[in-house]
């Protein structure tokens, strides 16, 4: 793996390591805006990473424990005598065995991150858009002419939007409280950043009106009756920013995120 990947296991190990995320943050300033998509990608993969058997074939099956057969012959007591030591000797193969297949299995267990180390990698995708986005290049946020430069081999964060808005509603779903708030925060921001981006495919139209069905349903989960009024309150100002962005120029046409305003507003009633 490269430094990047290590950085972000050594906070699994070692969640308290400040020197490790002030590296990744100065790291992230100085090389998002011509790299975005490995930043993106990294943290996708650290938000996506559940754990795995690493080591590659069938698993490892520990040794059968079936006993020796008891009828083989010799009733004498030289004779019962080598089938008990043969029994133990046996056995304790058998177990040492098993200690060793459980403890290669173990090692190759690749640990799934941390929520924290999660939480971290949402944090620097929020600075990511940023850094881009106080950067003035405009590019970044132009998908026709971000189209044009990938032929050439540039990189530009509007080709990347799609892994955004996933990144936020796997965080935005999650159990963990932070995680959630985070997910939340990540989505607003995309939507206040990306709001004026066209679609060249459709005249008149915006590039998240095609991610409407997805915020929506990364918002749905903050407005059941367990969330929290922090997580509420949040989902709501992501509602209406949508809504007051432009997006969608048709009440007609908002379908989920709209009613998901309203109905909490009158709730408050």
């Amino acid at each position: 793996p490269g430094l990047d990947n290590q950085l972000f296991s050594l906070l699994d190990t070692d969640p308290t390591v400040d020197g490790v995320r002030d590296i990744v943050k100065s790291w992230l300033n100085q090389t998002a805006l011509d790299s975005p998509s490995t930043w993106v990608e990294l943290c996708r993969k650290v938000m996506s990473k559940t754990g795995s058997v690493a080591s590659a074939g069938a698993p490892i099956e520990p040794p059968s424990l079936d006993l020796i057969d008891g009828d083989i012959d010799g009733g004498d007591e030289e004779g019962e005598d080598f089938v008990v030591d043969k029994s133990t000797e046996d056995a304790t193969q058998r177990s040492d065995g098993m200690r060793k297949n459980k403890q290669m299995s173990r090692d190759s267990i690749q640990i799934p991150p941390r929520w924290r180390t999660q939480l971290f990698a949402l944090q620097c995708l929020r600075q990511v858009v940023e850094v881009i986005y106080l950067s003035g290049n405009k590019e970044h946020f132009d998908l026709v002419t971000a189209k044009r430069g990938k032929q050439s081999g540039k990189d530009y964060l509007v080709l990347r939007v799609a892994d955004l808005i996933k990144m936020a509603f796997i965080a935005s779903t999650a159990v963990v409280g932070e995680m959630r708030l985070e997910g939340l925060t990540v989505l607003r921001d995309v939507i206040e950043k990306f709001a004026a981006t066209p679609d060249p495919d459709f005249e008149e139209a915006a590039l998240l009106e095609q991610y409407q069905a997805q915020i929506g349903a990364a918002l749905t989960p903050a407005f059941t009756a367990e969330s929290s009024p922090e997580i509420l309150s949040a989902a709501v100002r992501v509602c209406a920013v949508f809504v007051g962005s432009g997006i969608v120029k048709e009440l007609y046409r908002m379908g989920r995120i709209l009613k998901l305003l309203t109905t909490a507003l009158e709730n408050c009633r």
